[in-house]
C-alpha cells in the first residue's frame, strides 16, 4: 500500500467520509441531575428510514449539510423539543438554559421564541470549559474513551452501515455512564466555585 509508506503510526484505514461530522445536543438539569434526551444531527439533506429507526423513540432527531449545529437546528430543538420535554415532564416555567458553543447560533428569532417558551437563555464564556462546564467533568469525560472505541469497533464490523449503527452505541453509553448522582455533583462543585480559574 504506498500510501502507508513511511508512517509510523497507522491506526485505522478509513473505510468512507472520514471527514463526516455528526452531532449531539445534550442538555442536564442541574437541580435534580435529570437528563432531556439528546438530539443527533446527522450530516445529510434528509433522514433516511435506516437512519430514523436506529434512533430511539424518545431522542431527537435532526439533519444539516454539515453535521454541525445551525442556528435554524437550535430553534427547532428549542421548538419542538428542548420544551416539548420539559412540559412533558411537568418542569416548572420559566427554566433557565445555559448554552456552550458558537454564539452564532444565538439569533434573535431563538431568542424570541425561548422569551415566548420562557426560556431564559445564558451563554457560556468562551474557552471556559474546566470552569463552566460541569457536565464536561461530570459526565463527558468518562463517556469519551468508551465513545471512540464503540465507533471504532462499530465501523470494522459495520463499514456501510456506520451511521445507521451510531445511536445504539450511544445508546448504550448514554445508558450506562451518565448518572444523576455524577451530574448534581457536578453542577455542585460549579456552584459551591471549589473550580478555581
Amino acid at each position: 500500500m504506498p500510501l502507508l509508506q513511511g508512517c509510523n503510526n497507522v491506526y485505522e484505514i478509513a473505510m468512507s467520509n472520514e471527514k463526516e461530522t455528526l452531532t449531539v445536543m445534550f442538555t442536564f438539569g442541574a437541580v435534580d441531575g435529570s437528563v432531556c434526551p439528546p438530539m443527533i444531527l446527522y450530516n445529510c439533506k434528509w433522514l433516511l428510514s435506516d437512519i430514523v429507526q436506529s434512533v430511539p423513540d424518545s431522542w431527537g432527531i435532526g439533519c444539516s449539510d454539515s453535521g454541525w449545529k445551525k442556528s435554524e437546528v437550535f430553534y427547532e430543538f428549542a421548538a419542538n423539543f428542548f420544551h416539548y420535554h420539559l412540559v412533558k415532564t411537568d418542569v416548572k416555567f420559566p427554566v433557565i438554559l445555559f448554552l456552550d458553543g458558537p454564539k452564532s447560533h444565538l439569533t434573535f428569532q431563538f431568542s424570541e421564541l425561548c422569551t415566548e417558551l420562557q426560556i431564559i437563555l445564558v451563554a457560556l464564556y468562551p474557552n471556559g470549559t474546566r470552569i463552566l462546564q460541569p457536565a464536561d467533568v461530570a459526565v463527558f469525560w468518562s463517556i469519551k474513551n468508551e465513545w471512540k472505541t464503540g465507533v471504532l469497533n462499530c465501523c470494522r464490523e459495520h463499514p456501510s452501515e456506520s451511521v445507521t449503527r451510531i445511536a445504539p452505541v450511544l445508546g448504550k453509553i448514554v445508558q450506562e455512564r451518565i448518572k444523576t448522582k455524577n451530574l448534581k455533583n457536578g453542577f455542585r462543585v460549579l456552584s459551591h466555585g471549589t473550580l478555581v480559574a
